[in-house]
């Protein structure tokens, strides 16, 4: 059924010229078609206008879906811009079984970062529960490298 309108009528005339849901495959297509292009001529001539045309602070939205798209850029890149890189230490154990050997990440709290672990501290710790003396794996991520 197509409908173009919620009124009583439209809804009654609708439902008298129903047609099979085949005689609309190019309408779906055309309208996805669309809503692609929307998003990728949105999303990459904001920017490049952006950042070729505008001024700091002031992007320059482009396409025919500008608010949503440009609220997404927008939204990215304060993100972005308030990144801060905190390091963390993740704690890594090689197994053996008999069908072979993998490692093991550890996962703590997955409301955040599972596998991050604040200190070195309390990554050594752990490992040492999962195995005496020294871990065999103890990977530290640090800030530019």
């Amino acid at each position: 059924m197509w409908l173009s309108e919620n009124t009583a009528p439209a809804i009654r005339a609708a439902l008298g010229a129903m047609k099979p849901g085949r005689a609309y495959d190019a309408l779906a297509q055309a309208a996805q078609a669309r809503a692609q292009a929307d998003w990728l001529v949105g999303l990459n001539a904001t920017r490049a206008f952006s950042l070729r045309h505008g001024q700091p602070g002031q992007p320059l939205s482009v396409g025919r879906v500008q608010s949503p798209t440009l609220k997404i850029i927008v939204d990215r890149d304060w993100a972005i811009g308030q990144f801060q890189p905190v390091p963390h230490w993740e704690l890594a154990v090689d197994f053996a079984a008999a069908a072979g050997t993998y490692t093991g990440v550890w996962q703590g709290n997955p409301e955040e970062h599972p596998s991050r672990i604040a200190t070195e501290a309390a990554a050594q710790a752990l490992a040492q529960k999962v195995r005496p003396g020294r871990p065999d794996v103890l990977k530290v991520w640090r800030p530019n490298g």
